[in-house]
């Protein structure tokens, strides 16, 4: 079987004005590996990746995987309750926090080495699985999408392929490294296909003059993000000149709004492009590439490595324009949830993946979304699911009820609200409640606005 590490041919990644080359960014890969295969005592095939965007980031996602373990990327954010259930789930080896202000490592500080008991129950075959990510908890419980070396790789490969990254092009994804999208088009794409590619830090995504400087001086050519980050590179732009380097403005996430789309195509000549993928798909099924013609509102036709079909009850398929469910097969669909025959079988039907999203298809055979069936809330591009949070809130011993809700957004497409019910209801528990909920819960799921009623509301 063919891991993904051994289809890496990096160029160059840039990151905080330094310029790493390929050399350095394989021997940064091998020192991982080398470390934890010399120090893991664990039997535990999972790792865990608190993915910052940072370069160490990236060599310790390879270097996990080239040791011969399951990385488990985690946001770095992610709240107490949630890291708990997820360890009971799939108990760490390793857990690698890495320091964010040095560019070198200190294994001893950024990699902690548990003494987890794992044993194989035989249940689950993971001989090829390579990377996990949590995902789906339309049932309040998230659960962890299984993917091998060939779904990332061929994914990563369609992507290339289809997009024309290449060792000439300069890949830029201004998306968090913590999340499918921000991954695949950052990292492991560039990275397998000798493409170059740069990283932005996190804190850095809300600085536009930063970012445009970033693609004028490195002459970026593929570019990766979510509407409301385009809306602030376009605001920024107005007074900066523009960009004439980037063949490949893509966005995805959730829908591109008509206003960001036409004032980036009515002021700069630049189409931004929209395309579709979840995590269970490792994550890009579909695009509207550069050298296309356009299609306004389109996601594109399917990528190389998998079809696409709108399927409507039982199993029939959608005619042309008629809407229907989004439905994916490939070699780029995970293996299923760990240790979850019972929910894989629910959205895996003959190879296909059911992906609870609504769409059609036009006569040219381009796919269009939209809606979803999922009880799913949509903020900025990260999915939160109101099952999982509200059972989670309710963990309060204050709780007596929690309700979340979302509320339209033209930048970040919901807003996430909460209707909370207190057994003691007071300014002092209402504030030690919000205070609960910042070590507890990961950050974007954490309600902007909450609305706290009394016992007998």
């Amino acid at each position: 079987m063919k891991r993904l590490t051994d289809y890496l041919q990096p160029g160059t990644v840039y990151f905080r004005n330094r310029a790493f080359g390929p050399v350095e960014i394989m021997a940064g890969i091998d020192a991982v590996a080398r470390y934890l295969s010399d120090n893991l005592t664990s039997q535990s095939p999972f790792v865990y990746l608190f993915a910052s965007n940072h370069v160490k980031t990236v060599l310790a996602f390879f270097g996990i995987i080239k040791a011969q373990r399951i990385c488990v990327v985690v946001d770095p954010g992610i709240g107490r309750l949630e890291l708990q259930e997820m360890m009971r789930d799939t108990p760490p080896a390793a857990c690698v926090r890495i320091d964010e202000a040095a560019i070198t490592w200190d294994f001893n500080k950024e990699i902690e080495i548990t003494a987890t008991v794992w044993a194989d129950d035989g249940s689950e075959d993971l001989s090829d699985v390579c990377m996990m990510m949590y995902t789906a908890a339309e049932d309040g419980y998230a659960k962890a999408a299984m993917l091998t070396h060939e779904n990332i790789a061929s994914d990563a490969g369609a992507i290339a392929s289809g997009n024309h990254v290449d060792y000439v092009s300069m890949s830029m994804a201004v998306l968090p490294f913590s999340h499918a999208f921000g991954l695949q088009t950052g990292v492991i794409t560039p990275l397998l296909s000798g493409g170059n590619t740069i990283f932005v830090a996190n804190e850095d995504f809300s600085k536009p003059r930063h970012i445009i400087n970033l693609i004028m001086s490195l002459d970026v050519t593929h570019y990766y993000s979510i509407p409301a980050l385009y809306y602030l590179l376009g605001k920024a732009l107005r007074y900066g000149g523009t960009i004439r380097t980037v063949r490949s403005f893509i966005s995805g996430g959730y829908t591109l709004s008509d206003i960001i789309r036409d004032r980036f195509l009515n002021s700069y000549g630049i189409c931004i492009r929209q395309g579709y993928g979840l995590t269970e798909a490792s994550p890009v099924c579909s695009w509207v590439f550069f050298d296309a013609p356009d299609r306004t509102k389109s996601i594109g036709k399917p990528i190389s490595c998998c079809e696409m079909k709108i399927a409507q009850h039982e199993g029939l398929i959608a005619t042309n324009s008629e809407t229907g469910e989004i439905v994916v097969r490939g070699t780029n669909v995970m293996k299923g949830y760990y240790h979850n025959l019972e929910a894989t079988e629910r959205v895996i039907k003959d190879g296909w993946l059911l992906t609870g999203d609504l769409g059609y298809r036009d006569s040219n055979g381009y796919f269009y979304f939209i809606g979803t069936n999922k009880r799913m809330i949509n903020y900025g591009g990260v999915k939160i699911f109101p099952n999982e949070v509200e059972r989670l809130m309710k963990m309060n011993e204050n709780v007596i009820n929690a309700a979340f809700y979302a509320e339209k957004n033209p930048l970040m497409h919901e807003l996430v609200g909460a209707r909370v019910t207190l057994k003691v209801n007071s300014l002092e528990f209402q504030l030690k409640f919000r205070q609960w909920l910042k070590g507890n819960l990961t950050d974007y799921k954490i309600p902007k606005r909450i609305h706290f009623n009394t016992i007998d509301e």
